[in-house]
């Protein structure tokens, strides 16, 4: 017999707003593989928006020509202080990759579609923002709240809100931002609503983090008569050179001017009243821009859109992810503790969803422990799409991936006895069994889906 100790209704887990996630690439020991090719239908260029919850609920958005991300709140105490700065990846397919690149924990290594290897630092990266006040850029921490409009298609597009922060010590503002990112186009399209607790005009910075290496500092040009800046970075060695654009409403446009970090496009805003301005980026062994005049040519060639209004896309229905029934997890949780009664092992076990949320734990009654390790074994399973038996020894093996899972300890096990389950080829949840040997837990858990591996089906 086992006992149910926190079966979560389905409706729980579907509160989390979250998008469906591609299936990830098994990991592997060390930079040198490669990321195994999606099929024909995931081979079809399109714009997309993913939520990583198994990265500190990084967001991350790409189409086929370029990739961004912004980070979470949870990264603030992994990473202090963090930023709400936006990166930018380089990619050189035409399909969407961040996400099972981000899931092989070996994000800065190039594994065949691309990498991340932009610095977005203490700066703002490519386009964040502040207030300009008394000479210094005050900005917000990371994003809060998101929800998306439109992903999978055409458009990848959704909003985020920064909580209130302040500017100086008499002022607070806050921030309410939508991206918009078609397929066709290295640019982003922001509309921006910055509010305030007090009246008056606001200087909004917007910036692009300064680089400095062996072969230079790059080169940053500005046209200010249609409001353009772009900076072609210095080039890495091993990693090439990322080039980054922006587009602000020249009516609106105050001056370019440094800060330490960054290169600053300050323009006047209106508190309550949103404003629109563009990003882009590209990375020189992409796929479209290999030189500093080709993109710049890219860039002057732009018609940009600072209408606030028509342009912005109306929220659409996003396609509902896949989960693992109430029912069904029972089923294969309570298979496991009994073919490890059978081999005369007390266990535990947990299916999760695939955000890592316990659908149910359950404990033989023979057993004594605390049944904690299962389910953070399940949702490492289901993070990283593979199963415990392999990525134990990775862990032993694979620095980068061992601070990964070391860094998130009350999310996150990656020993042997876990594995992801799947549906129509996609991720829907991880089974795991604990408190027994890691070869018998994994025996077990393999021997309950093998049981019931028709209802997933």
């Amino acid at each position: 017999m086992s006992k149910v100790l926190l079966p979560l209704a389905l409706s729980l887990a579907l509160a989390a707003p979250t998008l469906a996630l591609a299936q990830a690439a098994a990991p592997k020991p060390h930079a040198e593989f490669q990321l195994p090719k999606p099929d024909a239908e995931g081979q079809k260029p399109r714009a997309v928006v993913t939520l990583a919850p198994y990265r500190y609920d990084d967001i991350l958005w790409e189409n086929d020509r370029t990739a961004h991300r912004i980070y979470g709140a949870a990264l603030e105490a992994a990473e202090p202080p963090s930023t709400s700065g936006v990166d930018a990846w380089g990619k050189k397919v035409r399909w969407p990759y961040m996400d099972r690149q981000l899931r092989t924990g070996d994000q800065h290594a190039d594994h065949g579609e691309g990498l991340d290897f932009y610095d977005v630092g203490a700066g703002r990266g490519a386009g964040g923002l502040g207030v300009w006040h008394d000479n210094k850029l005050w900005t917000s921490r990371n994003w809060k709240r998101w929800k998306v409009l439109q992903s999978g298609g055409d458009t990848a597009s959704f909003s985020v809100d920064y909580a209130p922060w302040p500017v100086d010590v008499d002022r607070k503002v806050w921030e309410t931002r939508t991206f918009t990112l078609p397929l066709g186009s290295n640019f982003t399209r922001m509309v921006s609503t910055i509010s305030s607790d007090k009246p008056g005009p606001l200087i909004v910075g917007i910036g692009i983090s300064k680089r400095k290496r062996a072969s230079g500092s790059g080169t940053f040009t500005k046209d200010l008569a249609p409001g353009r800046v772009s900076f072609w970075e210095p080039t890495d060695p091993d990693k090439g050179a990322m080039a980054i654009a922006l587009m602000v409403d020249p009516k609106a446009l105050v001056e370019v001017r440094q800060d330490f970090d960054n290169y600053l496009v300050l323009i006047r805003v209106e508190p309550g009243k949103p404003f629109v301005y563009y990003m882009g980026a590209a990375w020189d062994r992409g796929l479209d821009f290999h030189d500093r005049a080709g993109w710049e040519a890219y860039v002057k060639a732009q018609a940009p859109d600072f209408d606030p209004g028509p342009a912005a896309p109306a929220p659409q229905p996003v396609a509902a992810k896949a989960r693992i029934g109430l029912d069904l997890s029972i089923k294969l949780a309570r298979g496991a503790i009994e073919a490890c009664r059978a081999l005369g092992q007390a266990v535990s076990a947990s299916v999760v969803d695939s955000d890592g949320v316990p659908v149910v734990v359950l404990r033989s009654e023979d057993s004594a422990k605390a049944p904690v390790a299962a389910p953070l074994k399940a949702a490492t399973a289901a993070a990283f799409d593979a199963p415990g038996s392999a990525m134990e020894p990775r862990e032993a093996a694979d620095p980068a991936f061992a601070r990964l899972i070391a860094s998130q300890a009350d999310r996150y096990n990656a020993h042997g006895g876990s594995l992801p389950l799947h549906k129509d080829g996609k991720v829907i949840g991880g089974l795991a069994v604990a408190d027994t040997r890691h070869d018998t837990a994994d025996t077990c858990a393999r021997q309950a889906l093998a049981a019931y591996a028709k209802d997933l089906n």
